[in-house]
């Protein structure tokens, strides 16, 4: 391979472009390629070299308020060898211009050996560089990067910012502070040491300046590892040029700024479950399903403000005495309280328990249960005025009410954008308190960090810790400073900050509005829809009744030789035969009249007929159709769990259709010529809309009658509840994966959960 396309290869493995498969080739390639691993390394140091050359500025335009220490000759950072390890780096911050430093290349030579004999340091080599006496940064060949400020030194106690020799010495690794001869102990007391450096600053003749006090010189020094209770020590030569390390003084962190696309603020798990559900990866998509888990406040729609101010009204007027929305009082939280008792076989007892309590828990083992609450008689027989609407309206009302314990999506997107970046907010350091600050489910504990972007970020930890927090005790430790202490825009970010944020959960809330003002139209249409049906089945029954009633009276008048109407005469009684007729046809029973004048008799027959449609629990919409001959009505039958029994009258013959409905569509049926018989299991056969509509069309009309009852009214219905029907499930599942996101992305999300809930958020592998 050509090295071009080596180092191209090596370039995308550093900046992670690869993809999983490509990564792993490549992983495998290099556990096999000593001479790749050299390649992969130095192109490591190249790229973090040149990151910490283009980001010296930034260092210049801040240490001027931060220094770690403002007085430095002859230093070392060092801890107690009993230290504990922890996992936090030195880095340096991001470009902002150009610096204005460079390395000696001409000196007298004289005076260099007169300066390195003054070294702090013995035994170490000196690197110098040049001071012009403006903000300035250096970076030594190790990585050491000091700031030094314009007034940072002084000649005879005033500010000198003419061209000055900054002399520099570092021993950053074991082998250099062993060859130098350096100690590192304090006091006679062993310490670990990250590293040490010593500076000096002279005027170009060679006159030594002092560190102004109240300017300082700042100084970053990379190291491996910071170790719990790592000090900057100062050292004090004796008469003999060992170093004694003294004073220690506790180290600050600078956060490392980095792009606001390069960080996550979701909150733990959140992307994980997405990636099990296979859900979109993109940055867009993702924040816009987070945001769309806030809850609303408002719903911004005319309709429904009206719509819920009802609700409200009656809360207030029956409920709001013994019950909340959101937290427990003398009766339990009303929040999701439908699904609840959906959940427990109990949805059609919730209403009747707001309006009777008592009766509810008699014929309900989950209401009774719900009457253990407590032996408070809120509502008792109080709410027997409240028809199941007003019940709906309340509940409508509950569920709307946002929860307070949780951290709105809105206001941590607001902060996820690139006005943001060198802030606090834009660093790993935040990164990491953010997966902390989701579990206290306190908003105001964001707004800690957002609102103070010029105070050291340790600061604010420690004011978390105070307000319960002990995981904020360890941040708090850990000292890290502000970023960008004189950010003159910071005032803006902040207007800025709750302008995005109110945006965000506006948008949110109208998308949710908009979805919600949909389903309540789609709802309003199906329950008029519903009862147009229910008033056409009742006009159809009644035609039906009305229409066998007279052939059955017919074919008895034919039987017994009398005429329509007719009522028999016998030993005083007068005998009704219409009663006969209508009671027989009514209850489909077989009956025998008997003229006690002629002796002669008369039949009304009807037939058992059955069938059970086979996978009924795959279709929630099963209907079944008669078309009898004879009629020009056509009756549609019910059944339980697919099973169907229905007397058929023997004077007629009929055809049988059946309809299953599910979201895939339209499952049928269909036999003619039937009179009685168990047809046993029967199986449905998939058709489209259309194909349906002929075939039933088309067995209507064929059973020999003149003018046999339109159906079109009827598969209209059955289309739209078919439509419905998918409506339904896709918003139960909605509803489902909702309720599965909140319990991921706000901890303290504590609605209980359907067992298929359960299974859901923790499979069991078998």
């Amino acid at each position: 391979m050509e090295p071009i396309e080596i180092t191209k290869k090596i370039d995308a493995y550093l900046s992670n472009t690869f993809t999983p498969e490509e990564r792993q080739a490549f992983e495998n390639e290099l556990n096999e390629n000593p001479a790749l691993q050299k390649e992969v390394e130095l192109q490591r140091h190249i790229q973090e070299a040149a990151k910490r050359a283009s980001m010296r500025s930034q260092i210049q335009n801040t240490a001027s308020s931060y220094h770690l220490t403002k007085n430095i000759f002859t230093a070392a950072i060092i801890v107690a060898v009993l230290g504990v390890a922890s996992v936090l780096g030195y880095f340096i911050l991001k470009e902002s211009g150009n610096t204005t430093t460079s390395r000696i290349e001409k000196i007298d030579p004289s005076l260099l050996d007169q300066l390195t004999s003054k070294a702090p340091i013995d035994n170490l080599n000196s690197d110098f560089f040049t001071w012009n006496g403006r903000d300035s940064v250096i970076i030594s060949k190790n990585g050491v990067l000091l700031s030094i400020p314009k007034d940072a030194l002084l000649l005879d106690g005033k500010p000198y910012n003419e061209q000055a020799i900054i002399q520099w010495q570092e021993a950053l690794d074991a082998p250099t502070i062993m060859k130098s001869g350096l100690s590192t102990t304090s006091n006679g007391k062993l310490l670990e040491t990250q590293g040490m450096f010593g500076l000096e600053a002279y005027t170009k003749e060679g006159e030594k300046l002092s560190v102004n006090p109240k300017v300082g010189i700042y100084v970053q020094v990379p190291v491996d590892q910071y170790k719990k209770g790592m000090q900057l020590f100062k050292g004090e030569k004796d008469k003999t040029g060992m170093i004694n390390w003294v004073n220690p003084t506790p180290l600050a962190k600078i956060p490392v700024p980095v792009d606001m696309k390069d960080l996550n603020f979701y909150p733990k798990g959140y992307e994980d479950t997405l990636d099990k559900l296979k859900l979109p990866q993109g940055r867009k998509y993702r924040d816009s399903l987070y945001a769309s888990l806030e809850e609303s406040e408002e719903i911004i729609t005319e309709f429904n403000e009206n719509y819920l101010i009802k609700g409200q009204k009656l809360f207030d007027n029956n409920c709001k005495m013994c019950h909340a929305a959101q937290q427990d009082g003398t009766g339990p939280k009303l929040f999701d309280v439908r699904r609840k008792w959906y959940n427990n076989n109990a949805n059609d007892a919730l209403y009747t328990w707001v309006q009777n309590w008592q009766v509810a828990a008699y014929k309900n083992k989950y209401a009774q249960k719900a009457s253990e609450w407590s032996p408070c008689t809120c509502g008792s027989n109080l709410n027997k005025k409240l028809d199941e609407d007003e019940i709906s309206n309340i509940f409508d009302y509950i569920d709307s009410r946002p929860n307070s314990n949780y951290i709105p999506p809105s206001k941590v997107l607001a902060f996820w954008h690139k006005k943001f970046n060198n802030t606090n907010l834009a660093t790993r350091e935040f990164e990491a308190r953010m997966r902390e600050i989701h579990p206290t489910c306190k908003a105001e504990v964001l707004a800690l960090y957002v609102n103070n972007l010029n105070k050291s970020i340790s600061e604010i930890d420690a004011q978390v810790a105070k307000m319960g927090y002990p995981a904020f005790e360890e941040f708090a430790r850990q000292n890290v400073v502000a970023v960008n202490p004189s950010n003159p825009h910071v005032k803006g970010l902040l207007k800025f900050y709750e302008k995005t944020a109110k945006a965000i959960a506006e948008k949110a809330q109208a998308l949710q509005a908009k979805q919600l003002e949909k389903e309540n139209k789609l709802d309003k249409e199906i329950q008029q829809e519903r009862k147009d049906e229910t008033v056409r089945t009742t006009k159809r029954e009644a035609q039906a009744i009305k229409e066998e009633y007279e052939l059955n009276l017919e074919n008895v008048g034919k039987q017994l030789g009398k005429t329509l109407g007719f009522m028999i005469h016998g030993g005083g009684t007068v005998y009704n035969i219409d009663k006969y007729v209508m009671d027989a046809t009514v209850s489909r029973t077989s009956t025998v009249i008997t003229d006690p004048e002629t002796g002669k008799t008369a039949k009304i027959t009807y037939n058992d007929f059955s069938f059970q449609v086979k996978d009924a629990n795959k279709y929630p919409k099963l209907f079944a159709y008669l078309f009898p001959s004879k009629l020009n009505t056509y009756k549609r039958i019910s059944g339980t769990n697919g099973s169907f029994s229905y007397p058929l009258n023997d004077d007629i013959v009929y055809h049988l259709a059946i309809v299953g409905i599910n979201e895939d569509g339209f499952f049928y049926y269909e036999q003619k010529n039937l009179k009685e018989g168990k047809l046993g299991e029967i199986v449905l056969e998939k058709l489209t809309e259309k194909e349906m509509d002929q075939r039933i069309d088309a067995l209507n009309e064929s059973r020999g009658i003149v003018k046999p009852m339109k159906i079109k009214d009827e598969l209209g219905w059955l289309v739209k509840e078919q439509k419905y029907y998918i409506e339904t499930k896709r918003r139960m599942e909605h509803d489902r994966f909702v309720r599965r996101m909140k319990r991921v992305v706000f901890p303290c999300y504590r609605e209980e959960e359907s067992a298929e809930e359960a299974i859901e958020d923790n499979p069991i592998k078998k």
